[in-house]
């Protein structure tokens, strides 16, 4: 039978995912037990904020495979025929798979992050849209059918030598890209003349669709063009 969880200080939904299922990354199964979540604001890595005193939910086992299939692709795009197809990226509303080799990493005390290996092919021109540097797109992961990641994409450097072409393809949730990126491709050139730092903080975070709050003064606005490099 289901076990409720009654909200107490401290609780973050993934932390309440690692007490009942032993990782993270099951917070969206709770989520989904929980209708009264819906439409509450997210925090950074998309999950909705839970208050003190709710009453949650914690399904026994995952739904049934059959209503948790992957988003259907309007495309997809095989990388290497001879790889195993038990795991896809979904983005762009395409899916990618046959990737060589990947790693998956589901942490309490850091960033879930994931690295796959595959074979690159320069003349096709989805995966040099997937893999545009500094884009950092939304996408989703599947292993076997089961979302197992959720968060944004790396930008990508292919390896090219005499033998072999091949690319490594990471990604972080979104609170890791912020953490560990550069600007997106979108905001270039970055300059912010006659803006204050709550402008210039709206302006970067707004690119990745997250909020900014400030409780203190800002100043003044910046007189002069600030180019970030």
């Amino acid at each position: 039978m289901p076990k409720v969880h009654t909200v107490a200080s401290g609780d973050l939904l993934w932390k309440i995912s690692v007490k009942y299922y032993g990782i993270p990354g099951k917070w969206t199964d709770i989520v989904n037990a929980n209708p009264q979540l819906k439409g509450r604001k997210t925090a950074s890595d998309g999950s909705p904020i839970i208050r003190i005193g709710d009453n949650l939910i914690i399904p026994d086992t995952l739904e049934p495979k059959e209503n948790k299939a992957p988003i259907q692709a309007k495309q997809t795009i095989v990388l290497d025929e001879k790889a195993k197809k038990d795991l896809a990226i979904f983005c762009d509303g395409k899916k990618f798979t046959g990737f060589t080799g990947y790693t998956v990493v589901c942490s309490v005390d850091t960033f879930d992050a994931f690295s796959f290996s595959s074979t690159w092919d320069s003349t096709n021109k989805d995966l040099r849209e997937l893999f545009r540097p500094f884009t950092y797109k939304e996408c989703e992961v599947y292993f076997d059918g089961d979302l197992i990641f959720k968060g944004r994409l790396l930008p990508a450097v292919p390896n090219v030598s005499p033998d072999s072409k091949t690319i490594t393809v990471q990604g972080y949730p979104l609170c890791g890209v912020l953490n560990d990126s550069t600007l997106p491709d979108s905001l270039y050139p970055p300059e912010y003349n006659d803006l204050d730092l709550k402008q210039i903080a709206e302006n970067i975070a707004g690119a990745f669709s997250v909020n900014v709050q400030t409780k203190v003064d800002v100043g003044d606005s910046f007189k002069m063009s600030i180019v970030f490099c």
